[in-house]
């Protein structure tokens, strides 16, 4: 800018009191700048005008938002949500101060405690220039559960009726334990039906453990049909004979022993003694028969074939 004065006896003087001189670098905002001229005479007289400096230029992002997602604590992962918010982007600006600023009002709440939140954040220089960028801050679940304690097998006993006992066992995920660092947990099974009627059948029940997100973990554990109980034999009752004129000895026919079993069927077989259609000698011979059902249980039997020689010497 330029200062002119004049006066009807030319020397004056002038001077600048207020503000900067001319080809200074201005502040943004408004200088007064004023000015004082001197006559030969000592005459005095001033004035005054303003420059006034505009910031219209928008700051700008050195780290600008951007979007992050984590994976879930459990907690509302507060830390990393905070540091996203409040300590992580920046900006700069031709007159150095600027602020970041968001509108968040708190995570949704989704499965477990996952959430989302898509936040505008304001880059704002000192002169009140702004520019607005969206990011969004994700918790996500995508860690399974973890078994901590394995499920356990069940024996049953064949041929009883075990559903009350099987139904506390699914009912206690067959002892199995699960946690989720992100919440909890459901339990459920595959079970159908189980033979009961089978000596060492073996029915496989897998529990899956599923948290809130659709992360799931399995077990497995086995109901094993036991069969402890032996079968029921049956024997014959006791046989006598007496020998035929001249022999020392009687043949002797029996039946052989029956049995049944809670659990299956039973094999019969003779252990002991002679066969039915033998020649027994005089005297008593022990016959024993032993019932074997299909897990291997044993039961056994005795009579007793009594051999009578009712032959005088000569």
């Amino acid at each position: 800018y330029s200062v002119t004065t004049n006066d009807n006896c030319p020397g004056e003087t002038l001077i600048q009191t207020a503000g900067l001189p001319s080809g200074s670098e201005f502040p943004v905002g408004t200088t007064n700048n004023t000015f004082e001229v001197t006559d030969v005479s000592g005459n005095t007289t001033s004035c005054s005008f303003t420059v006034t400096v505009n910031d219209t230029e928008d700051p700008t992002w050195v780290i600008p938002p951007s979007d992050l997602t984590v994976e879930c604590d459990g907690s509302g992962n507060i830390t990393e949500f905070d540091n996203w918010l409040n300590s992580t982007f920046t900006g700069t600006d031709n007159c150095p101060v600027v602020t970041v600023t968001n509108d968040s009002s708190g995570l949704s709440d989704d499965c477990g405690a996952t959430g989302t939140e898509t936040v505008t954040f304001t880059l704002t220089d000192s002169n009140g220039n702004s520019i607005n960028l969206d990011a969004t801050f994700t918790i996500v679940d995508t860690t399974n559960p973890t078994i901590d304690l394995a499920a356990s097998d069940l024996i049953i006993q064949c041929d009883v009726d075990n559903s009350a006992e099987i139904d506390a066992w699914l009912a206690a995920n067959g002892g199995a334990v699960a946690s989720d660092s992100c919440s909890g947990v459901i339990w459920t099974n595959d079970f159908t039906t189980v033979n009961e009627d089978v000596c060492g059948d073996i029915t496989t029940v897998t529990f899956t453990a599923t948290d809130e997100c659709g992360n799931f973990v399995t077990t497995e554990a086995n109901i094993n049909t036991e069969d402890t109980i032996p079968p029921v034999i049956g024997c014959p009752g006791d046989v006598t004979a007496v020998t035929e004129d001249g022999d020392c000895g009687a043949i002797v026919n029996f039946q052989p022993a029956v049995a049944i079993d809670n659990c299956g069927t039973a094999i019969v077989y003779q252990t002991s003694g002679l066969g039915s259609g033998s020649v027994f000698p005089v005297g008593d011979t022990l016959i024993e028969f032993t019932a074997q059902d299909e897990c291997g249980n044993l039961a056994t039997c005795t009579f007793t074939v009594t051999v009578i020689d009712d032959d005088a010497p000569e």
